[in-house]
Parts: C-alpha cells; sequence; structure tokens
C-alpha cells in the first residue's frame, strides 16, 4: 500500500489502478521478464506499464520483441525516503521539476497539463519555429538544445542536469551508454501503440510524472468519449468507399500494415482498405505496380507531405507519371495533410478525434455537416 503522504497526492490513481505484482518463476519458461497484465489504469496503450512492487509504483516501457523491459523506474514522490533495496539509477522523484523532451508530441502532453514550466530540454530549435513560447524560452537560455541534426549532445545534458529525458527510440537501440553517466532517460514509443487511444493514454505517464494525473485522467476520458462517439457514427455502413495510403520512397511504397495506427483509424473510419489482412503495425515494401493493382480504383488517397496544397498534384505528377492512373488521383479525391502548416506530428498523437474527424467528414461529409477539417482535407483542385 501507498503510505499516508503518497495516498495524497496519488488518490486516482491508487482508486483506479488494479494492483499486480510481478512473479517470476524459474521453474517455468517465459516469453518475457515483465508482466503483461494491463492495470485498469492503462485502457489502450500497450508500450508502458503501471504496477505497484511493494507499494511503490513502477512504471516499465515494454516492447514486445524484447524479453525484458527497455527501461524501468520507480516513482516515488519528492518527500518520500528511497528503501535501501532500491538503487537511485533506477528511482525518479516525483513531481518531475526539470525535464527534457526531445520528441515533440512529448512537449504537446505538457502543455496540455500546463507544465510546459519545467521544460529544460529540447532537440533542435529549428523544429519550433512556429512556437513563439519556446523560442523565447530557448532565448532566455531557459531552454537547451540537447539535439542537434540528430545527434544527442550527452555533454550538454549533463550540464542541464534534467531529472528525466524523454528520447524517442529505435529499434535496436541502447541508451545504457547515457544511463550509466546517471541520465534517466525513459524511451517515447508512443508512436508504436497501433491503438490511436493507445497513443493518446500517454497522457497519463506525463500526469504521473508531473504529479497532474488527475488532470490527465479527465483529459484522456474527453478524448475518449469523442473519439469513440465519432468511431460509433460509421457502425453498419453497408457501402464502404475503398483507401489507399502513402506514396512512393523512392522505388518503395511503404503501405501501412494492417495492424498500424492507420489501418486501425481506417477501421473506425467506417472505409475499406486493401491491407487489412497483412498483419503488420509498419510499412509494407511495395512496387507501384502492386499498389496499382490493388488500389488503382480506390475512392480515395490518403497522403502527408509537405507539397503546398494547391501544387500537390502537378508536384505528384512530375515525381511519378504513374500517380495519374490512380481513380482518386483523376477524381481529385487526395485526402491531404500538409505535415508543414497543421503541426500534426506535434499534436495529432493527443488529438485522434480530430483526426477521425477529418476521415469521416472526407468519406461520409453527411455524417458531419458544417464541420471544418483541421488536419486532413480533400484537395479538390489542381494548379493553374
Amino acid at each position: 500500500m501507498y503510505r499516508k503522504s503518497v495516498l495524497n497526492k496519488f488518490t486516482i490513481f491508487v482508486i483506479s489502478i488494479l494492483i499486480s505484482v510481478l512473479i517470476v518463476s524459474c521453474n517455468r519458461a517465459s516469453k518475457t521478464n515483465y508482466s503483461k497484465s494491463k492495470s485498469s489504469f492503462i485502457e489502450y496503450a500497450d508500450c508502458f506499464l503501471l504496477d505497484t512492487i511493494n507499494g511503490i509504483c513502477r512504471l516499465q516501457i515494454i516492447n514486445d520483441k524484447y524479453p525484458s523491459p527497455l527501461a524501468q523506474y520507480f516513482l516515488i514522490n519528492r518527500d518520500e525516503p528511497i528503501p535501501d533495496t532500491l538503487s537511485q539509477s533506477n528511482i525518479i522523484r516525483i513531481p518531475v521539476q526539470r525535464i527534457a523532451c526531445l520528441v515533440s508530441s512529448e512537449i504537446e502532453a505538457l502543455n496540455l497539463l500546463n507544465e510546459n514550466k519545467i521544460l529544460c530540454g529540447i532537440s533542435d530549435k529549428s523544429y519550433f519555429n512556429d512556437d513563439t513560447l519556446i523560442q523565447k524560452r530557448v532565448k532566455n537560455m531557459e531552454i537547451k538544445e540537447l539535439s542537434k541534426g540528430g545527434m544527442f549532445n550527452v555533454e550538454k545534458a549533463l550540464e542541464v542536469q534534467p531529472e528525466v529525458i524523454m528520447m524517442s527510440w529505435f529499434d535496436g537501440q541502447d541508451f545504457s551508454q547515457y544511463t550509466n553517466l546517471g541520465l534517466k532517460i525513459i524511451p517515447d514509443i508512443e508512436y508504436l501503440e497501433q491503438n490511436p487511444l493507445g497513443r493518446a493514454e500517454w497522457i497519463k505517464l506525463y500526469g504521473l510524472l508531473t504529479g497532474k494525473q488527475n488532470d490527465a485522467y479527465h483529459i484522456f476520458e474527453d478524448i475518449k468519449s469523442k473519439y469513440l462517439a465519432l468511431k460509433n457514427l460509421t457502425k453498419g455502413m453497408k457501402v464502404k468507399p475503398l483507401v489507399i495510403s502513402g506514396k512512393l520512397l523512392g522505388d518503395i511504397w511503404y503501405a501501412p500494415g494492417g495492424n498500424s495506427y492507420v489501418a486501425s483509424m481506417f477501421r473506425d473510419s467506417g472505409v475499406d482498405y486493401p491491407w487489412y489482412d497483412v498483419k503488420s503495425s509498419g510499412g509494407i515494401p511495395l512496387n507501384i505496380e502492386t499498389v496499382l493493382s490493388k488500389g488503382q480504383y480506390a475512392d480515395f488517397w490518403r497522403l502527408n507531405a509537405s507539397i503546398e496544397d494547391d501544387k500537390l498534384y502537378e508536384a505528384l505528377y512530375s515525381e511519378n507519371i504513374l500517380y495519374s492512373h490512380f481513380k482518386a488521383f483523376k477524381e481529385m479525391k487526395i485526402l491531404y495533410c500538409n505535415i508543414d502548416k497543421t503541426r500534426f506530428f506535434q499534436k495529432s498523437s493527443y488529438e485522434p478525434h480530430f483526426v477521425l474527424s477529418d476521415y469521416i467528414h472526407a468519406f461520409y461529409p453527411d455524417l458531419l455537416p458544417g464541420y471544418s477539417p483541421k488536419y486532413y482535407k480533400i484537395i479538390s483542385k489542381k494548379s493553374n
């Protein structure tokens, strides 16, 4: 059980979390060294776990490809003593007072919780040219750049002394060279969540770190209720449009796998997709001939890019004349997100209800009359 002072600050968490204790038997083989049972506090997210060990909250960042957690920390109130059985390297004092976020979506979580004041480190400041508050704080030396050109500056991180660093993780990456120096890194793998609500649920992790778990809970509940209400609008559709997604990268078209975030949102928006049956959460490498064979007559084409809206069709045609063979190109039914203008990668993880609204408005406009798209819109005209 939590001690009294912890109970005062974690009431919502304690009430909602299903306490589970990790049991490892030496006599029974186990695929993973962590418990996969979700607490009632976590409904949709699969990439982080919360449980308690001897009354102390334990955070684990997990990936099913690996037998052990990518990271494990015990979250202990700042005014509580640290048990002798725990190492300082595995302790995060909460609420955190200084945090570095090297992925832009993490900063959006802090913004939602009104906790961006604790931000002390970011990646390249050029990624935040449209964020006047961050630019001002960088100028005032309140926030330091800890990464430039994709290279993490460990010396500067040690100088800034964040209590926690949220850093994007990629398959096979090893942070031990940093953690051995005393840096406490939480791998941010929110992007690996396949369920749109799973991504949004990472707000609860930031709520725990900042001491605003109650606010985080209510923010997520609002997102969830809006998303599920929208999803319910498209249930039972008998005639569904066909949608394709992506474009060539070199000679390869990486179509979202059937278990991916994008495919999940296609299902929730009530459309058909040619690769639902490919049980992959990543991109499926295809040549354009294969895409044409399955998607030439797709009604819509979902696309993220940095092309000006009125130049989209011209730019695509210049890139590859075969794009013009798609029905969605001919009929100007490209559902387009200009990632430079919409801040899609910064904000959309915590706004899946807006993304789903954009999809439904495009695919079934009668279901959302008067709606104004936020991220995705049909580009229905070509440049002059």
